[in-house]
């Protein structure tokens, strides 16, 4: 893929006789912008939203306010509320400001996760001295085992395959002894990394 990219950018500049730094530079600035753009779309609308929804909020305090206090004639609704300076805020308008104030932000890592997470896990691990922890110690170290014995596998699995090719039958039944013992103790973790999760499941 990079090679034809590569083509494709000494064709294009060749055609064009634009020099081929020049041509570079601009495609992966005009990349970089496009990219930044995509990140920053979502940002710069959520912006417009608030700000468009706090106008209208801000321009529809006033003329409910002049409205019910300026007729007085009026027939005023049932559902109103009175506030101490005698005028009246209708259940609409009250329900409008809950709908701004309360209104959810999307989720992402700051403060409130920190402090939600901290919680979480003071109810998980409530010790050092516990048995989450010697779980938790054991699935690790059960976890590492297994990803040293996949790489020793690998390891031999090679030397295998080159004792075939070698046609060396007495290498080659050593190795494939070898790969066996080892088999058989990584299975056994295998199943003791799913019988240590599940523990933890119970356990937190």
């Amino acid at each position: 893929m990079p090679t034809v990219i590569s083509k494709y950018i000494d064709n294009t500049a060749a055609k064009y006789n634009i020099p081929k730094e020049h041509f570079t530079r601009s495609v992966v600035a005009a990349a970089v912008f496009l990219y930044g753009l995509k990140l920053g779309f979502p940002y710069i609308q959520s912006l417009c939203k608030n700000s468009t929804s706090n106008n209208s909020h801000q321009n529809g305090h006033p003329s409910i306010i002049s409205s019910t206090a300026g007729d007085e004639n009026s027939v005023e609704p049932t559902n109103n509320n009175k506030v101490p300076n005698g005028n009246s805020v209708s259940n609409k308008t009250k329900s409008s400001d809950t709908v701004v104030t309360k209104r959810r932000k999307s989720p992402g890592i700051n403060k409130e996760f920190i402090l939600q997470l901290q919680k979480l896990v003071k109810v998980m691990i409530p010790g050092i001295w516990t048995k989450e922890i010697a779980l938790l110690s054991m699935h690790t170290l059960a976890l590492g085992t297994r990803t040293l014995l996949s790489i020793y596998v690998a390891s031999m699995e090679g030397q295998i395959v080159k004792y075939i090719v070698r046609k060396d039958v007495k290498n080659f039944a050593l190795m494939l002894l070898k790969w066996l013992g080892v088999a058989v103790p990584a299975t056994f973790i295998n199943s003791m990394i799913r019988f240590l999760e599940n523990k933890l499941a119970l356990a937190f």
